[in-house]
């Protein structure tokens, strides 16, 4: 519970380190070992993931928003083609 509570901002890590220092310090290096371990590498790969999911959802709205502008586009042009072709009355283009 402890460890949960030192990497998740919980409890000051500083705390827990002076107990087991007074233990034995090879256990309060195992323990900053832990917390630099914790925080550095594996918070910063879940934070990496999160921030690469948000990345590929922005990427396919962008895709979209293109994909929408250029259907409304074809409509308008296919539109316009209609009223030329309505006003042409004569055939002579």
């Amino acid at each position: 519970y402890t460890l949960f509570l030192t990497i998740t901002g919980g409890l000051n890590w500083g705390e827990p380190c002076a107990l087991l220092m007074e233990i034995h310090a090879a256990m309060a290096v195992l323990f900053a070992i832990y917390i630099a371990f914790s925080v550095l590498c594996v918070l910063n790969i879940v934070t990496g993931v999160f921030v690469e999911n948000a990345n590929q959802i922005t990427k396919l709205d962008a895709d979209n928003m293109i994909m929408e502008e250029l259907a409304t586009r074809d409509k308008w042009v296919k539109d316009m083609e209609q009223v030329f072709a309505n006003a042409d009355v004569n055939g002579c283009g």
